[in-house]
């Protein structure tokens, strides 16, 4: 199997290109942070120092640049051209391996880099602790301010903000869950709401600017880059970095670069104690992994105990561990008369009834307890219920209520992308749904990160069956869902969907997920028509099952081989 891996990698090596290396300027970002000769300390991010000169070795000897901020501004401004293989090292945290480890191997191979440091950290008298996450450490393991400024004097260091004291999480929903703190308005558990939003903007304007004055005072020099803590951030403290000279910023979003990406550069972690093989893979920029989805509706665990509610929302999470799906679609909706429209909400907002404020909690503990990739907020693109009357985008009124729901959502909750769903009975033309979306998105992004739009039709909707109209959508969005709802009655059928799905797009497939529902086939036909998709190259699979909480255990056979399908460790072919 080693040997095998081996063989993929040189291939690989010899006939990828990766997509972005062939954009103009384009580069990527590596994230560090501790390194030691030995790891001992689990609690902190370690790489080994040998792991770390192998890496700049493979770097040197495979023609990577390592570039500078000052590169990267002078592409920007058209003055030079950078370089094929372009990387830019990024170090957080302020650790003293940094001046003891790194900064003599960047000066051995004239390899510049950019060390983020937290203020109140730094600020930690020498002989005492500070708080690091809910542990303590000891100063000492943190730079002093004299071998900071001799780094700064040298020229190949970049002293970036990390933050002041944003390091940490808060608290972010009634269930005691916590999210960076840049980006959470912060629940108060004793007085059971949530904080204001001019609160919100004047606790992270207050940190932003006390961590850039906090470096100038003790070096002399403001930061240009915020390396945002956790690589969390939004619209509004980029706003403010930017504000206080941080117009650069880094995140934790993965992928490459080009000088356009400046306001929020994504970033390769390094993970801790990675192998040769995952540093490798993280600067291959292939085609995604393919979507595994399943689709969650909160009334499977809903219960107006919330004792009970959480016990179920465990079990929820057992089972969707054993589908090993790369993403997770929740509603954010409850359809409490079976109309098809949504007339409460899982959220706090100012529009529809709350029915219970559980979907942050099931988005961030799906995301942290059952190792998925992405998790999406799965909401109606119209099809919500006021006072009786169905929503429509053909009203102003309605678009402003639409966009008042999706602004409380991105408030309050964590996601990684949006499900609209538009499966209902009123058809939209296309330019209608982009128009529409793209709203919604320019309308949240002030609490969101750049996330992913996806659409849910109907396979029976004209937007899919007219070939210039799914092109347009297959353009926009991220992903289409194709809703197979009970109209697939073979596998030749089957075929001629992908074929037809093929004639909008030559990346059609790529961009095409293709769901079916246990309401509308028996499991073993589920996982018959999944195994015939990807036979005729198919990538991308959706799958809402029926009663996870009714059948804990997992059955034998037809749901053992949609889980093999899901988690790839089968493929159609054996």
């Amino acid at each position: 199997m080693h040997l095998i891996k081996i063989l993929i990698i040189l291939l690989v090596t010899v006939i990828t290109t990766p997509a972005a290396a062939t954009q103009k300027n384009s580069f990527q970002v590596l994230c560090y942070h501790n390194v030691v000769d030995t790891i001992t300390d689990p609690q902190v991010m370690n790489l080994t120092t040998d792991q770390l000169i192998a890496q700049f070795k493979w770097l040197k000897k495979n023609d990577y640049t390592v570039i500078s901020i000052d590169d990267i501004l002078q592409a920007k401004q058209g003055k030079k051209t950078l370089p094929k293989h372009a990387v830019l090292l990024t170090f957080d945290d302020g650790y003293s391996s940094f001046y003891t480890r790194i900064y003599p191997l960047l000066k051995l191979y004239n390899y510049p880099a950019v060390y983020g440091l937290v203020g109140k950290w730094q600020e930690t008298p020498y002989d005492k602790s500070f708080a690091y996450g809910n542990i303590t450490k000891s100063r000492n393991m943190l730079l002093t301010w004299e071998q900071i400024k001799e780094m700064i004097d040298s020229g190949l260091v970049e002293i970036a903000s990390h933050s002041y004291n944003a390091h940490h999480g808060t608290q972010f929903n009634p269930q005691g869950n916590t999210r960076p703190f840049y980006t959470t308005l912060i629940y108060d558990k004793k007085q059971q709401k949530y904080e204001d939003e001019t609160s919100y903007l004047t606790r992270v304007e207050a940190d932003i600017k006390r961590s850039s004055e906090t470096i100038f005072e003790h070096t002399g020099t403001r930061p240009r880059v915020m390396l945002w803590p956790y690589g969390a951030y939004n619209y509004i403290v980029q706003k403010l970095a930017a504000k206080y000279g941080m117009t650069i910023t880094a995140t934790l979003d993965n992928g490459a670069n080009t000088p356009d990406n400046l306001p929020a550069l994504k970033r390769v972690l390094i993970g801790n104690n990675a192998n040769f093989d995952e540093f490798f893979w993280s600067l291959q920029n292939y085609v995604p992994d393919p979507q595994r989805a399943l689709y969650i509706d909160p009334q499977e665990i809903y219960d107006p105990d919330p004792k009970v509610m959480e016990h179920n929302l465990g079990l929820l999470i057992e089972q969707i561990r054993q589908y090993k799906a790369s993403t997770v679609f929740v509603k954010g909706y409850a359809d409490i008369d079976h109309d098809g429209l949504a007339d409460m909400l899982y959220f706090p907002n100012k529009e529809l009834p709350m029915r219970a404020d559980i979907l942050g909690r099931m988005l961030w503990q799906i995301k942290r307890r059952a190792n998925v990739t992405f998790v999406h907020a799965w909401m109606p693109l119209s099809a919500f219920e006021i006072n009786n009357k169905a929503l429509s985008l053909r009203s102003t009124a309605d678009k402003n209520r639409i966009k008042n729901i999706y602004y409380a959502m991105a408030k309050y909750n964590f996601f990684q992308g949006i499900l609209f769903d538009n499966t209902n009975k009123h058809t939209y033309q296309v330019d209608t749904i982009i128009n529409m979306t793209k709203t919604v998105n320019e309308t949240i992004k002030y609490f969101t990160r750049h996330h992913k739009s996806s659409l849910l039709i109907p396979i029976d909707s004209p937007l899919m069956q007219h070939r210039d109209y799914y092109a347009k959508l297959l353009d926009y969005f991220d992903y289409v869902a194709v809703d197979t709802k009970q109209q697939i009655h073979s596998k030749k059928q089957l075929h001629h969907l992908v074929v037809d799905t093929l004639k909008a797009s030559p990346n059609a497939l790529k961009k095409t997920a293709f769901k079916f529902k246990e309401y509308d086939y028996s499991r073993q036909i589920i996982a018959e028509y999944m195994r015939e998709l990807l036979l005729n190259n198919a990538m991308n699979l959706g799958y809402e099952r029926r009663h996870y909480l009714h059948q804990p255990s997992m059955p034998k056979n037809a749901d053992r081989d949609i889980v093999k399908i899901f988690s790839l460790e089968s493929n159609p072919f054996e």
